[in-house]
């Protein structure tokens, strides 16, 4: 039984170390939808400390409107292979123990993390160029894109799908341009950055669902400002119904 015991403590002692090295480890991930707007990111994780924010351009790939999310009834962007066109977008650091609550976020049924090729990224600042040098060669930037599943469990749209009846949700698609306007302000790139997000936005030809009464995403501002002051009006009548009441139960006693 001590033997047990002892292997027991041993992997016990592995796991919380290879935890702790998880949190600390660091990856980056190349947002170009929703992930740009800070609060719609930290909405699924807060930002490391030392986290920083470097736009960038991203060769070989291209901005779809290609998922069909059932759930919202709403179009999605996801990225896909192109060659000779480029999209923007932000890379910022993330923990690697945070990676699966972005996957997630994302869903692994519609899109699919994978390491991007870094010779394929250029940079709006001069800067960047030099942390994109000194970056360690084992560091990855992930990026999310579609999986091409077109049966009937599948998110993928297929190009000859009536744009009519599956429409992009303004709430969704407000996101996506408040940050693309985010990123250009906060790095002073005097309107280049989010003319490159409306030259490689491909909403062209889909029709646009005015849902902002009622955001079907839950990520838009409107719709976490409503979520938020729903949850602080459940906690303030916790706290004068409830409150008082549990702690004189149990007959706490709170001394200076």
């Amino acid at each position: 039984m001590s033997l047990v015991r002892s292997v027991y403590k041993i992997l016990l002692i592995l796991l919380l170390f290879s935890e702790a090295a998880m949190a600390d480890r660091q990856a980056y991930i190349f947002g170009y939808g929703s992930l740009m707007l800070s609060v719609a990111r930290t909405a699924t994780a807060p930002d490391p400390d030392d986290v920083h924010f470097i736009p960038a351009k991203l060769q070989g790939y291209h901005r779809a409107w290609n998922l069909w999310n059932r759930k919202l009834k709403m179009r999605v962007a996801a990225a896909e292979p192109a060659e000779e066109k480029s999209i923007n977008g932000v890379i910022y650091k993330v923990n690697e123990a945070d990676l699966p609550k972005f996957d997630a976020r994302e869903n692994p049924k519609a899109y699919q993390r994978k390491a991007v090729n870094k010779s394929d990224l250029s940079f709006y600042l001069d800067q960047d160029y030099q942390w994109h040098k000194n970056l360690p060669e084992d560091t990855n930037i992930y990026i999310y894109v579609a999986i091409p599943d077109t049966t009937p469990a599948g998110f993928y749209l297929s190009t000859n799908e009536n744009s009519t009846d599956k429409k992009i949700a303004r709430s969704y698609l407000e996101v996506v341009l408040g940050g693309c306007a985010e990123i250009d302000e906060n790095h002073r790139l005097n309107g280049v950055f989010v003319r490159d997000c409306k030259a490689s936005l491909g909403i062209a030809g889909y029709e646009i669902d005015d849902d902002l009464a009622s955001p079907k995403y839950s990520r838009h501002p409107k719709a976490l400002k409503d979520a938020a002051r729903e949850k602080a009006e459940m906690l303030d009548d916790f706290y004068n119904s409830n409150w008082a009441r549990y702690l004189k139960q149990i007959r706490v006693e709170l001394k200076n």
